[in-house]
């Protein structure tokens, strides 16, 4: 097992945990060496959406995740490598958007504030 594999987390070492018989390898060996294959270039795409490094982590981990939960229903093992970058993408996505909300409901809190201030202010000005 690589460093890079290690870095994966013991959550997810701790998840896998048994498999089909209908499979030639166990999930968790395909998913550790399609990590060594495949993390630092995903890491690097996803981080191309412009997320915050932890963010970008969260996401990568969680695609491994999401692999090991396909591999483990057995489903299909055609093209993994894709498969692994289009949900990389699709999260990447989903977590630009709600970094994008948190980013305005800041921005609009403190507009709000503004806003507040001056109202009070000038109302002041007109009672003074």
């Amino acid at each position: 097992m690589s460093k890079e594999s290690s870095v994966l987390g013991i959550s997810l070492a701790a998840s896998l945990i048994g498999y089909g018989a209908d499979s030639t390898t166990a999930p968790q060996d395909d998913v550790l060496r399609l990590f060594d294959e495949c993390a630092s270039g995903l890491r690097r795409y996803v981080a191309s959406f412009g997320l915050p490094a932890e963010v970008t982590e969260d996401v990568v981990q969680e695609v491994f995740l999401q692999l090991f939960r396909h591999l483990r229903l057995g489903r299909s093992r055609a093209n993994l490598r894709g498969w692994i970058f289009r949900v990389g993408h699709n999260l990447a996505l989903k977590q630009r958007a709600k970094v994008a909300r948190r980013t305005l409901d800041l921005s609009l809190g403190g507009v709000a504030k503004s806003l507040v201030r001056t109202m009070t202010r000038l109302m002041n000005a007109d009672e003074g």
